[in-house]
């Protein structure tokens, strides 16, 4: 007897060990994603929209001149007033600061993914390093979403709220708990129900989506539906048609031009989800998802289903409005995503787990590395480049000359943040709206762009 308690303590012992490593591994792992996303924070440079919102910004800095500007836009220009509030702010503070905050927005992005698949506390390097690829491999933005301010403000910062709501449903989903009968709780959830709504047009619809399968899943399982998914539903609700009748978006709806022909509509839904689809956005997920629905273990299968389904249902409804590509996509492929982890968690996750585990956490690494070495080549290629612009717009301001000629920039990959992005006009468009601001904000008459040679 006592040597078969000693073997159990052993095997005890053991376990708590690898565990112990393997937590340890988790922690450098995340260690070097942070890192690795603070360098590209630190090497790129203000673009586009930055200059023009960090002027609006400076007229008036205090707490009235920002409620003004907000008002000014949700009635001229569109709804998605916090994550306007989020790059006036991120631009009226030094961008030392700005690489730390954007650095930490985005490990929190990944971590409520993260919570959104396992819906406790457990940790998995594998699922980890998983979230991250995905992302930095199938968004075709990548720079636009994550590094641009004016971007990352209205895209990855607007997916905290949405995620952190959302991974309370998931931790109820996975286990119900006691405080949210109360009603407090049930008031907070309402609150973060409106301001998930209230973020992004096309993913507040694919949000209401998973609230009604939650709500569904609740009422099958308990008989009923719990008081504060209701609330979190009506305030999402709530919350997107704030976001939705903001007069701002009637105003840019007819200033773009953009068309009310329902045949046409309908031929966007079909154009959208083919968008999704591409090589380089959500097919290789959207097959992986089904082959693991189809041949793996989970029991998660209808939930990874749910978000997955999700994604399709956010790209149909930016159908209203156009063809959804670039930064736009950075919703449709985090609900991608969460659903390849729902489908992968119940296969891979065991921390004693399988050889498989380690071999895929080695190729993810990899793969994480080899993605690394082109970001920074790129965006550090860019930075250079756009160095060189500022140096000649000094020089020619110490000369007295104000109207300034720099050379057309050329940003090599998606992890750029200006790729895809309008750039600094020639002579024939001087008195674009890219030329005019950056001229306002440089104290220059005119600006414009043209190769010169040596």
């Amino acid at each position: 007897m006592l040597n078969d308690g000693m073997r159990g303590t052993s095997l005890i012992g053991k376990f708590a060990q690898k565990e112990n490593i393997h937590r340890g591994i988790f922690v450098v792992v995340v260690a070097l994603v942070a890192m690795a996303i603070y360098k590209m924070n630190r090497m790129t440079p203000w673009i586009v929209d930055d200059f023009l919102k960090a002027q609006g910004a400076a007229k008036d800095p205090s707490i009235s001149g920002y409620i003004t500007a907000l008002f000014d836009f949700y009635r001229n220009w569109g709804g998605r007033i916090w994550g306007e509030l989020v790059a006036i702010s991120l631009l009226a503070i030094p961008k030392s600061i700005v690489n730390v905050l954007n650095t930490l927005a985005y490990l929190a992005m990944i971590f409520l993914m993260y919570f959104n698949i396992v819906g406790r506390k457990k940790v998995s390097v594998s699922l980890f390093l998983l979230l991250n690829v995905s992302l930095w491999m199938f968004l075709p933005a990548f720079g636009q979403d994550i590094l641009w301010i004016s971007g990352c403000a209205n895209y990855m910062w607007s997916s905290i709220i949405p995620l952190a709501f959302l991974a309370i449903y998931r931790r109820y989903d996975e286990a119900p708990f006691q405080l949210a009968r109360h009603p407090l709780f049930c008031l907070l959830i309402g609150g973060l129900g409106l301001l998930s709504g209230w973020m992004n047009e096309n993913v507040s619809v694919a949000i209401l989506w998973i609230l009604a399968g939650y709500l569904l899943c609740y009422r099958h399982v308990s008989g009923e539906i719990p008081a504060f998914a209701k609330v979190g539903f009506a305030g999402t609700l709530l919350g997107a048609f704030c976001l939705w009748l903001a007069p701002g978006n009637f105003a840019r709806f007819e200033a773009e031009h953009h068309t009310t022909s329902i045949l046409t509509i309908f031929r966007k839904i079909f154009t959208n989800c083919y968008n999704l689809l591409q090589m380089d956005t959500g097919l290789v997920l959207a097959f992986l998802i089904i082959m693991l629905v189809l041949f793996g273990k989970s029991n998660k299968k209808k939930l990874s289903l749910l978000y997955g389904s999700a994604s399709f249902i956010g790209a149909m409804a930016f159908s209203v409005v156009g063809e959804i590509s670039t930064r736009v996509l950075l919703g449709p492929i985090i609900l991608l995503t969460i659903s390849l982890g729902l489908a992968y968690k119940d296969n891979f996750m065991d921390v004693n787990g399988k050889l498989a585990r380690i071999l895929l956490s080695l190729f993810l690494l990899c793969s994480l590395a080899s993605l690394n070495r082109v970001a920074k080549g790129t965006i550090s290629d860019y930075g250079h480049q756009w160095a060189e612009n500022v140096r000649i717009i000094e020089t020619e301001k110490s000369r007295g000359n104000l109207d300034v000629v720099v050379n057309p920039m050329h940003p090599q990959s998606r992890f750029c943040a200006a790729y895809g992005l309008d750039d600094i006009k020639p002579a024939a468009e001087i008195h674009h709206w890219l030329n005019q601001g950056l001229a306002g904000y440089y104290h220059l008459h005119t600006i414009q762009s043209v190769r010169i040679t040596e």
